[in-house]
């Protein structure tokens, strides 16, 4: 079996919105509510991590909501770089002044 060389991380992950049986991998805490594709290739940008952008891929739960993922390069766990991206992300919607 072909190993693959980045974590996949969907929206949903990071979506408040959503619940933890429904595809949530963050505390409710981090997590931001509607979270985009944009913002999620934004933080990770600004976390100067590298990564592809897979438009047209959706969650496998949510398969008519294709909302897209990205593939991230990371030595580390992926819990620890959801948690990271997360962080992110809430910073950047405060910076904007969109709040989360």
């Amino acid at each position: 079996m072909k190993k693959r060389i980045g974590k996949i991380i969907y929206p949903i992950y990071l979506d408040s919105k959503v619940s933890r049986s429904r595809g949530r991998r963050v505390p409710i805490s981090l997590a931001a509510p509607n979270l985009r594709l944009d913002e999620l290739i934004n933080a990770l940008a600004a976390l100067d991590l590298k990564y592809n952008v897979e438009a047209n891929s959706s969650h496998p739960a949510s398969v008519y909501h294709s909302k897209g993922r990205v593939i991230v390069e990371y030595p580390g766990k992926k819990n620890e770089l959801l948690k990271l991206i997360a962080k992110k992300v809430r910073e950047l919607r405060a910076k904007r002044g969109k709040g989360s």
